[in-house]
């Protein structure tokens, strides 16, 4: 799956949260709607909006999950690397805000091993 969705993007860096919501249907039942997400990403047709508080990630919200009670609880969140005109990619779902904001202070640190 890893090789495939590498060879998808042009500009995208799928971290392994993103690689994981592709293979754990538990998580993202509904794919359809994340990959759409991700080509508008990754063609500048969509960008998210900056995260308060974390200058360097931007969010994208309501990404179907399809599990019953939060089906649009799903985030994805990316950095971008301006130079290379690229987007490291992240995808969670939300549980509730303290677990949002641990997952945002993970992710906002330094460097974040890449699931390529």
């Amino acid at each position: 799956m890893e090789g495939v969705l590498d060879r998808m993007f042009n500009r995208l860096d799928l971290h392994e949260t993103t690689l994981d919501a592709f293979t754990d249907l538990k998580q993202f039942r509904a794919l359809s709607h994340l990959v759409r997400v991700l080509v508008d990403l990754d063609t500048k047709k969509l960008a998210g909006e900056k995260c308060e508080g974390y200058a360097d990630v931007h969010e994208v919200r309501g990404i179907y999950t399809g599990l019953k009670g939060s089906e649009r609880m799903g985030r994805l969140y990316y950095r971008p690397d301006l130079e290379a005109d690229r987007l490291l990619v992240f995808v969670h779902r939300k549980k509730d805000d303290k677990d949002q904001r641990e997952f945002l202070e993970k992710i906002s640190k330094g460097a974040v091993v890449l699931g390529r």
